[in-house]
């Protein structure tokens, strides 16, 4: 994932949470349906959720191009 990805994937995150998850690696159905609840509940906890899955991919990519 590029630097470019990353800010475009978070900014997508504070628009529609579980949007922004679509796509990553490790991420399937359940994780989508877990992301569309919690956007429900206040939409507040599915925005770090979403960041949180976001940071993690980008971290793991990057230290495995090094």
């Amino acid at each position: 994932m590029s630097p470019a990805e990353l800010v475009l994937r978070i900014l997508l995150a504070f628009l529609l949470p579980p949007v922004s998850v679509i796509g990553l690696k490790d991420v399937g159905c359940g994780t989508f349906i877990l992301m569309c609840i919690l956007t429900l509940f206040f939409w507040v906890p599915g925005l770090i959720a979403a960041c949180t899955l976001i940071v993690s991919e980008y971290s793991r990519n990057s230290s495995s191009a090094s």
